[in-house]
């Protein structure tokens, strides 16, 4: 029977897909840890997420790095280490006494790895002659010399992050309108406030996961046409192709939307009653407000004007924020 060293040695390499180490020891550490092979600057590396409450952190390894890493914790912190690979899966479990029990399947490889790039997202970058709102990425799916997409033997898209800077857009907009008006007739009131953000783009990794998982209208539209058509004449599978273009948040240029949008921002509906009713002693005014009332133009599939964080330096991004409030009020006035 194989020790732990031997069987992680086996188990991690370019072949492995996936693994978690679970089961934990202490009830309020990390609860999990999922280890997944990724490709930075050009080298196959591991990069372990530990579940901490509603916090996940990252880390990068080095196979050998990994290795000992994995022994270490289940050692201890966990009792269990489940891992898939393309031609072995396993798992290792550890009783309360300490007893290592360790399970290992071979099965044919019935596809190559497809090993994603790290930090396939959109980022920031300040160039000259450009904007602070500018978005840029690296990542782009493999083009051959003439310019098509490259498809494997199995189907599976190739994704590369070793290009050239592609620019996305800014996120800041060309111009913002706002055209506000009120009447006023018998003691009705009425106010009317419209605004509009023309240009910039926006970005939505929620839309790249509900793709990836086939959830979304889109994912179920390409399955129903057979999938998906690339270089003018080759159909792929649905499932691949929003794999490789929606996995780890999404290739960002397939997920850019206009800013652009139109909306009445406020409106306001009140009544002065006459001060004679009260015997010229009170005035009083009641009002219904409403903001954020109505999109009337909006191609983005969440709203361009909302923040993902309390920062300043997330704007125009969606990770599964909550959708923009609605808000109304009832205003009561009164004058002696």
């Amino acid at each position: 029977m194989k020790n732990l060293r031997e069987y992680l040695e086996e188990q991690i390499n370019e072949n492995l897909i996936q693994a978690v180490l679970s089961a934990g020891r202490n009830k309020d550490g990390i609860s999990k840890i999922k280890i997944r092979p990724i490709r930075l600057k050009g080298q196959i590396c591991y990069q372990a997420s530990a579940t901490e409450g509603q916090k996940v952190l990252h880390k990068n390894y080095g196979r050998t790095e990994l290795i000992e890493y994995v022994e270490k914790e289940l050692a201890e912190n966990f009792r269990q280490f489940q891992a898939q690979g393309a031609v072995t899966d396993g798992v290792v479990l550890v009783s309360k006494k300490g007893k290592m029990t360790i399970k290992q399947k071979h099965h044919e490889q019935k596809e190559k790895v497809q090993i994603q790039a790290h930090n396939r997202v959109k980022q920031y970058i300040l160039k000259e002659g450009g904007t602070l709102g500018d978005l840029y990425t690296t990542s782009n799916l493999r083009y051959n010399e003439n310019g098509y997409v490259e498809v494997d033997n199995a189907g599976n898209l190739q994704v590369t992050d070793e290009g050239e800077d592609i620019y996305l857009g800014s996120v800041f907009p060309d111009a913002n309108l706002a055209w506000r008006n009120d009447f006023s007739w018998k003691g009705i009131n009425l106010g009317v406030l419209f605004t509009a953000r023309l240009g910039g783009v926006c970005y939505s990794a929620t839309q790249a996961n509900l793709d990836l998982y086939g959830v979304s209208e889109a994912s179920a539209a390409a399955r129903d046409a057979g999938g998906v058509l690339i270089n003018g004449r080759e159909m792929v599978d649905a499932q691949k192709w929003y794999q490789a273009i929606g996995s780890q948040s999404g290739l960002p240029q397939y997920y850019l939307y206009s800013a652009t949008n139109v909306r009445l921002q406020e409106l306001s509906l009140g009544y002065t009653f006459p001060r004679k009713w009260f015997r010229n002693k009170l005035g009083l005014t009641v009002s219904f407000v409403g903001r954020n009332l109505w999109m009337i133009y909006c191609k983005a599939p969440f709203d361009p004007e909302a923040v993902a964080s309390t920062g300043l330096n997330y704007q125009g991004i969606d990770y599964f924020m909550m959708p923009s409030m609605r808000n109304l009020g009832f205003n009561v006035k009164f004058q002696f």
